[in-house]
């Protein structure tokens, strides 16, 4: 759970490569279709108005009603609760093929096609009755939409091309760190076989017949499948160990068995299982019956309950499960081994056994409970059930929930201790990172610990790939953190040579607000040697106290609200594709003149919505006001949103795993850069290649007249006419002045200049050198350094941190 994600249609996605045996085989995709509803149309039933979605590395073992719900939100559609869904047999049309998603057995269907299809198709019907026999009724045309076809499809028209969307892939599915206190120990036995032996032991020929004969029967259970087994001459190290793989048979074969015997010797178990009784027919007698031809298992002695633990045969109680298990410690040697085993049952499985506990549970939903911590109670008691084939009741589910978080809290907790020799740890590996961590005390004067308040990080290779990007311009954004002790995750993020993101510095604090953004910027500022006057850019979401801090920090910096935050605040007045494509027109003028023209048909349009637009300065959120000093014309706060889609699965861990998470994605991510930076070649990136391509062949079709100067006249077939100088290198479209990318027509006037004989440049070398490809080396020259593990951390002497009890805000 948490693992998939959305994929908008016209994306390029291979399911045969990603999902087969090398890669991803227990993952799916779908093509999700919501939004709209089913009509009939010509006798046929089609799904109408709606959007089309992908959803990739969805779990084959964890999909059930409430997955899609999660989908469902994450489409936009918050009221899940009168939804229903539709899956598509491949190869059928919607007359014959659909079949309705609402319990265990349809599921189990839908499962079983993913063997050999990648991609399923699902439809989201809205406000709809389910049908008990599963298909949709022919005559059914589907009720109305109860979403509004707007909502959450501000990426279909608020497409900032200036910005490249496609990051570069970083795999954080095999991420994994334990900073527990205790080692994880299988509830399995651990083998000593790959133990060698003394001499003195090897002499004894008692000994070496007793290996001989013990390894003969352990060859004998290789091919049982029973993943719980026991069989006799099985050690152990401890007998803890013992009773923990009694339990765990207690669950897996749902019996009910009884520790007879439990003490520092031995320890011998009978299965108390109900025996079924039949009443006789009228032509039976007692030695009639289903005869037992199954054949038995060469495991050592099989016997039945016996009043002595040597394993002394008695005579049977027909009433009693013959199932017994008998092992005790070695004598002069700490080791359990298993003497007696009968592995026969007679009794039936049940689906109430007393093993099967709250505590039993909680050790087996640790997982998901840490990647969810709301899920519902009603999930876990399905998941459980189907699992283990048992009855779970909604009061032992709760329990074991609340003690799965429990267990997790300790680690959160625990995590704390250990901030601080992370910390030099970090800092060692990585010479001129900068990390502030600061406390508050504890109440009690006596305490050994202090509270953590927050901290900041700056990896010092960041800081110097920071400075060979020579593009001003910063985007800011603030995330959720998840767990016991709610945060905020506050970044800094950069856009490098090739329109991507280049993260440079994280936080996490208690709350978003004017204080903590005052510490962030203040650090920011003196960590990236930035003066007080610097005249960078910054985007972003207009979060609280957010514009205050920047006006304060760098008064001479230049704000850019994310138009996507401001459509968000126009929709709850106005509404509809025809205001986001008004906005969209204005926000993307490049010139004064044709923001005024297009704010005058807004004003046409609707006036009062003309007056809450005039409202917002345009220098923050136009291009028409924008300065050239960024190198950059985005519009949307994508640097921060991409970089904050990446830690998702790592925002809900504990602290210290947290921040690995973010240490070890900046890591990865910069190798798979460099990868892709040898595979480059030419004098640009390969993203300004391809936008710089697209100007060529627009520039083709332009007109040039030059002024016998520096100044050429270039004019477009649909009329347009704009003045080049190539001295200034200015273009009175400003696209040059903005992104520092020569435009159509200035590559058009360079063109016009080569063929009347002047000595110049290929177009490509009038664009800055903060999009060549040798800076883009230089930025990524420099490395994230790895980390020890905890148990080689240096060791810090100032006191422990722990979390507060409750935090504000």
């Amino acid at each position: 759970m948490g693992v998939w994600w959305i994929r908008e249609d016209g994306e390029d996605f291979d399911y045969d490569c990603t999902y087969s045996i090398e890669n991803y085989p227990d993952y799916f995709s779908m093509e999700i279709r919501h939004g709209g509803k089913f009509q009939v149309n010509d006798g046929k039933r089609v799904y109408c108005n709606g959007r089309l979605s992908y959803v990739d590395f969805i779990p084959k073992e964890f999909l059930g009603l409430d997955v899609l719900n999660e989908i469902a939100k994450a489409f936009g559609y918050h009221d899940t609760s009168k939804m229903i869904f539709y899956y598509l047999i491949p190869g059928r049309s919607l007359d014959n093929g659909l079949r309705v998603l609402a319990c265990y057995d349809d599921f189990d269907v839908f499962m079983a096609l993913t063997v050999d299809h990648n991609c399923l198709a699902l439809y989201i019907d809205h406000d709809k009755i389910v049908a008990e026999d599963g298909p949709v009724d022919e005559d059914d045309d589907g009720g109305d939409d109860n979403v509004d076809e707007d909502d959450d499809d501000d990426y279909d028209i608020l497409d900032d091309d200036s910005f490249e969307k496609e990051d570069v892939e970083v795999d954080m599915k095999d991420f994994k760190l334990n900073f527990s206190d205790d080692d994880a120990t299988d509830e399995d036995y651990l083998s000593n076989d790959s133990f060698g032996t003394s001499g003195s032991e090897e002499d004894d020929e008692n000994l070496k017949r007793r290996r001989k004969a013990l390894r003969k029967l352990r060859k004998n259970q290789q091919g049982c499948k029973d993943p719980c087994t026991f069989y006799v001459g099985q050690t152990f190290a401890t007998n803890d160990e013992v009773k923990a793989l009694i339990k765990k048979h207690f669950v897996e074969t749902r019996r009910e068995l009884r520790l007879y015997r439990n003490d520092q010797e031995r320890v011998r178990v009978v299965c108390k299982g109900p025996i079924p009784t039949f009443e006789k027919g009228p032509n039976e007698t007692d030695n009639q019956g289903p005869s037992d031809k199954r054949k038995k298992i060469n495991s050592g002695k099989h016997v039945g309950p016996s009043q002595k633990d040597g394993g002394r045969k008695t005579l049977e109680d027909p009433n009693k499960c013959h199932w017994l298990l008998y092992v005790s410690r070695l004598s002069g040697e700490p080791t359990w081994m298993v003497k007696t085993y009968n592995p026969q049952h007679r009794c039936l499985p049940s689906r109430s056994v007393k093993a099967f506990t709250s505590d039993w549970i909680a050790k087996q939903i640790l997982v998901e409970v840490e990647s969810n911590p709301g899920i519902p109670i009603k999930a876990i008691r399905e998941q459980v059930e189907k699992r283990f084939d048992m009855s779970v009741s909604r009061m032992k589910a709760f329990r074991a929930k609340t003690q799965a978080a429990d267990q997790l809290m300790g680690d959160y907790t625990r995590q704390y201790k250990d901030l601080r020799d992370y910390c030099l740890e970090i800092m060692h590996r990585n010479p001129g990172t900068t990390i502030k961590l600061e406390t508050e005390p504890e109440p009690n004067p006596n305490s050994r610990f202090r509270i953590f308040k927050r901290i900041y990080i700056c990896l010092g290779p960041l800081k110097e790939g920071f400075k060979a990007c020579r593009r001003e311009i910063i985007g800011l954004d603030g995330a959720f953190m998840k767990g016991p002790f709610p945060s905020q995750l506050l970044t800094a993020v950069r856009m490098d040579p090739n329109n991507g993101i280049y993260p440079l510095a994280y936080a996490i604090v208690k709350a978003e607000n004017l204080h903590s953004w005052s510490w962030f910027l203040s650090i920011l500022r003196e960590d990236l040697g930035l003066e007080i006057n610097a005249n960078f850019t910054f985007i972003y979401d207009r979060q609280k106290g957010i514009i205050p801090t920047i006006a304060y920090e760098f008064p001479s910096a230049q704000h850019r609200y994310c138009v996507r935050h401001i459509l968000q605040n126009m929709k709850l007045q106005w509404r509809g594709k025809a205001y986001k494509d008004m906005l969209w027109g204005i926000a993307t003028a490049t010139t004064v003149e044709y923001f005024t023209k297009k704010m005058e048909e807004l004003k046409e349009m609707n006036e009062g919505c003309y007056k809450w637009l005039s409202q917002i300065p345009p220098v923050h959120w136009t291009r028409s006001h924008f300065t050239g000093r960024a190198k950059s014309d985005v519009l949307l706060n994508n640097l921060c949103e991409v970089f904050n889609s990446r830690l998702v699965d790592g925002r809900d861990k504990p602290i210290i795993t947290a921040l690995e998470f973010v240490r070890e994605y900046l890591m990865k991510r910069i190798v798979n850069v460099g990868k892709l930076i040898k595979k480059s070649d030419g004098l640009l990136t390969p993203t300004v290649t391809k936008k710089f391509e697209i100007i060529k062949k627009q520039a083709a079709k332009l007109t040039v007249k030059w002024n016998g100067g520096s100044k050429y006249q270039v004019t477009g077939f649909n009329g347009e006419q704009y003045v080049v100088d190539v001295v200034e290198k200015v273009c009175s479209c400003r696209n040059w002045e903005l992104l520092s990318i020569p435009c159509k027509h200035e590559v058009a006037a360079n063109w016009d200049m080569a063929l009347n004989g002047m000595e110049v440049d290929i177009p490509e070398k009038w664009v800055d050198r903060c999009f060549w490809l040798d800076a883009w080396k230089e930025v990524y020259s420099h490395k994230v350094e790895p980390i020890n593990g905890r148990a080689s951390f240096r060791i810090g002497r100032k006191k422990g941190l722990k979390p507060e009890e409750k935090w504000k805000g």
